[in-house]
């Protein structure tokens, strides 16, 4: 009786619902149609199957006795029941269809109409009485077995085969109840999803990307603001970040606002944890403050029980205390955003995002101290890599107090050049003929590298150096036309002057026409390549195949190094471009860095990454204007002083911390948290030295500086 109600229920809902539905035009687009129809009634004909076939063979069981008392059933139900998994992935999905419909329903009026008018096919019942059936009759299999066990001789042959039954219909329970917890967690995403839909044009959505396969929702809560007890807060802690909504008054349940901006969870501490990095630190408030932390608040008893105090970090920042309503609740949050912290780390490690190696992290100490044997190098501004002729692998450190020479995994250092300020340093060459190149104090100079490293060489570097140029702001190393060429940049009282030389034939120096054509007063080893002006302070140039990008504050412009009199403007958004993504106060933005990137692109400013559509400049110059496309990747999470790139990450280098990106999936991959953090070298042309070279302090040992390299993978 119980199978023939449930097939019942179930050629109702196909003759009633699916078949009229599929016929018309409730929904007007076929392909969406046909898509609503899986997703909400998912693998139903499949139970139809099933439950057809198990229903014929009990009734043909029970024909053959013709109303008499059958004398088992347990042969049959394992035979049908050891079949049953399309019953446990339809009753994990059904969450999901219940959402399915009731999203349909609410913006779609006739779907609702159109079952209205089947009220009377369906027996005065809800479609969702029908969409629970299969539910309700898997769960139903374990109480109607063991009614029957109890009945059931327990020396009868069918005594066994029930018990096994059972067990199954228990082990599919079971199952289907564990995957619909999961599904219900996806549910409750989708559903966060469309609450979410309305801000901002859907800005939040495509910040979050709650739609990813992969996207996890660790634990949620309601919690009420600190200073408004009656403003209530719905925290949901995701894989990725913490997000924050204001329930609506006046509304339905469930709906909701986002009260501040999600914090992701590597800018996320919590105060009351216990690696909170205020407690017991050694750092500068000043220095905290910069991270976006603020000093521990005093709190009564009661108070440090149940509150949360959330540090967001970065220029995005705030601190936002909430209170939960029990201390156990307090714990398990801290508990929880933990855990989830843990697990992103852990994700990046096993993902080897990033390789880091200390070059030096106690031979270049800041001030003199008992603990730096009284030895002080000033502070560390730039370093290069290069393997000498034995191939023992060096750095090139640039400081206030001079150049220094230091092996990798050696203690020793040496002084080679007695500059103050050095600002940068290059090489450029091949083999014995590499030129170190060394701007300190304006006045950028070139020695012979091979010389200046040899531990025989009595020349004192005076009798080396070469005077390239004074007042010179900073240099490029890049290769044009497949020419290696050194473009530096100096001032003029309207704008900026860029001269580019070339080197003279490298590799056909021998080691002492360089040494003496460096000795020489004249510029010998670079012959003059172009000298042109830009109208605008350049901050950066970028070699980009046959073009140079040359950067300043506010645009950009693309010359060709053969053609310097016809420079074109580079494409940028308008205001109102960038005020469409809710950019406001864009006095301070600069823009730090452009690159070439598949077809497009890639402006960094300090507040934000966009894409901009790459139009052949030249097109503009005979007036053919075009649509510019335009899409912003991501707002920096701090104020970058330098912008990165290595395909497919970009970082932003603020003081306080880096910040890695995927360009690709537009997701902040990870955090690095230091002091006075600070580029020294972005790779070279020669490819000699391809990472990227940072320092930082220790913030327990301020004197010590630490030099390390890093790469992405």
């Amino acid at each position: 009786m119980l199978e023939a109600n449930f097939a019942r229920d179930l050629a109702t809902l196909h003759e009633s619902v699916i078949v009229p539905l599929r016929h018309s035009t409730v929904i007007d687009d076929p392909v969406r149609r046909d898509a609503f129809i899986k997703e909400v009634f998912y693998n139903y004909e499949e139970l139809r199957e099933l439950n057809g076939a198990l229903l014929h063979d009990l009734v043909t069981r029970q024909q053959e006795y013709k109303g008499g008392c059958v004398p088992g059933i347990g042969d049959i139900l394992l035979k049908h029941f050891l079949n049953f998994k399309p019953f446990e992935l339809y009753c994990a999905h059904m969450a999901m269809s219940v959402f399915f419909i009731d999203r349909e329903i609410k913006v779609n009026k006739i779907l609702e109409e159109f079952l209205d008018t089947q009220a009377d096919d369906l027996r005065r019942h809800t479609i969702k009485h029908y969409l629970y059936s299969p539910s309700q009759r898997l769960t139903r299999y374990p109480l109607t077995l063991e009614t029957i066990i109890e009945t059931t001789d327990v020396n009868d042959p069918d005594y066994v085969r029930l018990k096994e039954c059972n067990e199954l219909s228990k082990c599919m329970a079971s199952k289907a109840n564990a995957l619909a917890n999961q599904l219900k967690r996806r549910v409750e995403i989708w559903e966060i999803h469309q609450c979410l839909e309305e801000e901002k044009g859907g800005y939040y959505n495509d910040l979050l990307c709650l739609t990813d396969s992969d996207r996890r929702l660790y634990h949620q809560g309601i919690v009420k603001r600190a200073d408004n007890e009656q403003s209530h807060i719905r925290l949901l802690l995701f894989d990725h970040v913490l997000l924050m909504l204001k329930l609506k008054k006046g509304l339905p349940t469930g709906e909701c606002q986002v009260w501040k901006k999600p914090i992701p969870l590597k800018m996320l501490f919590v105060e009351e944890s216990r690696d909170f990095p205020l407690r017991g630190s050694s750092e500068s408030l000043a220095s905290l403050n910069s991270l976006g932390l603020r000093k521990r608040s005093s709190k009564t008893n009661g108070e440090s029980l149940t509150s949360l105090t959330l540090h967001y970090m970065g220029r995005n920042g705030g601190v936002y205390r909430v209170t939960c309503a029990q201390p156990s609740e307090q714990e398990q949050w801290i508990t929880e955003i933990e855990n989830a912290k843990n697990l992103l780390q852990a994700k990046a490690h096993k993902h080897n995002l990033l390789t880091i190696r200390s070059k030096d992290d106690e031979c270049f100490p800041l001030v003199a101290t008992p603990d730096t044997r009284g030895c002080a190098h000033g502070k560390v501004q730039c370093s290069i890599s290069f393997d000498d002729k034995k191939g023992q692998q060096k750095i090139i450190v640039g400081t206030t107090t001079g150049v220094y020479f230091k092996a990798i995994g050696h203690k020793n250092v040496r002084r080679v050049l007695a500059c103050e300020d050095t600002t940068q340093l290059g090489i450029i060459g091949f083999h014995e003929n590499r030129i170190l190149l060394v701007l300190a104090n304006k006045q950028l100079t070139a020695y012979p590298l091979e010389t200046l490293d040899s531990p025989f060489n009595m020349k004192p570097p005076e009798r080396l150096v070469q005077v390239i140029d004074r007042n010179i702001h900073f240099f490029k190393i890049g290769n044009c036309y497949g020419k290696d060429i050194l473009i530096y940049k100096t001032r003029k009282s309207n704008g900026s002057r860029l001269t580019a030389l070339k080197p003279q034939r490298l590799v056909e120096l021998t080691k002492h026409s360089l040494t003496a054509a460096l000795s020489s007063r004249k510029n010998s080893y670079f012959k003059d390549y172009k000298e042109f002006s830009i109208s605008a302070d350049v901050k950066d140039i970028v070699f980009a195949e046959h073009r140079l990008i040359v950067c300043f504050d506010h645009g950009y412009r693309v010359i060709d190094i053969n053609n310097v009199k016809n420079p074109s403007d580079g494409l940028m958004p308008s205001e109102a471009d960038l005020q469409s993504y809710g950019l406001r106060d864009l006095g301070s933005l600069r823009l730090l860095r452009v690159y070439n990137f598949r077809g497009k692109r890639l402006l960094c400013f300090n507040r934000f990454a966009m894409y901009i559509g790459a139009v052949d400049e030249v097109s503009r110059l005979h007036h053919h204007f075009v649509n510019v496309s335009h899409s912003l990747l991501w707002e920096w999470e701090g104020t970058p002083e330098d912008i990165l790139f290595q395909e497919p990450y970009i970082i932003g280098v603020s003081q306080q911390f880096l910040e890695i990106w995927n360009i690709y999936t537009r997701e902040l991959m990870d955090i690095l948290v230091g002091d006075q953090l600070r580029v020294t070298n972005y790779g070279d042309a020669s490819g000699l030295d391809p990472s990227i070279h940072l320092c930082m302090n220790y913030p327990e040992k301020p004197e010590l500086q630490n030099i390390f390299s890093l790469r992405c993978h």
